[in-house]
């Protein structure tokens, strides 16, 4: 990715409506590993070992502090996430 991520990098990412909301609430709830997996993936996050929290137990990386300003923006969600195929 470039030093300042555009929606165009993000979009490239290809994650879904639901794993862009894991990453922008990141501190707000325990999330779902597959969501937190596919972040660490793209990048914006990592898996850290904290025993004492384990509801606690990933982060963002500096691009997924980075992402999370920039899908701050996005409005147009259908347009901008992946959707799956069932």
């Amino acid at each position: 990715m470039t030093d300042t991520l555009t929606t165009s990098d993000l979009r490239a990412l290809k994650l879904t409506e639901d794993e862009w909301h894991t990453l922008f609430h990141s501190g707000e709830f325990t999330a779902d590993s597959n969501r937190v997996d596919m972040l660490v993936l793209a990048g914006l996050a990592v898996w850290k070992d904290e025993p004492d929290h384990p509801e606690r137990n990933w982060d963002l990386t500096e691009e997924g502090r980075a992402a999370c300003n920039t899908i701050d923006l996005i409005f147009d969600w259908a347009d901008f996430a992946h959707v799956e195929v069932a």
